[in-house]
């Protein structure tokens, strides 16, 4: 799992870039194998929640999609103390400047990382 707000390109080319994404605009579905076998299978960011509580915010990487992100997520449920009850995506061009975005907004108002970001 990531563990720290990576640096990356400056905040005003995420804005420009339109692909800051807002929290409320995700959708949340089921962490379940028959939900997130509905996931895209292209790269882009994507959430845990643990009931109500947003836990972790990742990218994909290495060519690795969103689907087999969660996937393995769902695999090996021991790689993190959270147990996800929930997750969103995003698609995304430069899927690590979203995840640096979202994790400063979360940041900035809760004065915290979620809870599997910060180890």
């Amino acid at each position: 799992m990531h563990t720290a707000i990576e640096n990356v390109d400056s905040d005003e080319a995420a804005e420009s870039s339109g692909e800051f994404p807002r929290l409320a605009e995700l959708t949340r579905y089921p962490f379940a194998a028959s939900a997130v076998a509905g996931a895209p299978d292209e790269p882009g960011i994507y959430l845990l929640w643990e009931r109500g509580e947003l836990t972790y915010v990742g990218s994909t990487t290495g060519g690795h999609t969103i689907r087999s992100i969660l996937l393995a997520h769902l695999a090996n449920p021991d790689r993190c103390p959270c147990r996800p009850t929930h997750y969103g995506w995003r698609l995304a061009r430069q899927p690590k400047f979203a995840e640096y975005m979202l994790l400063k907004d979360h940041l900035q108002r809760f004065h915290s990382l979620p809870r599997c970001n910060k180890s």
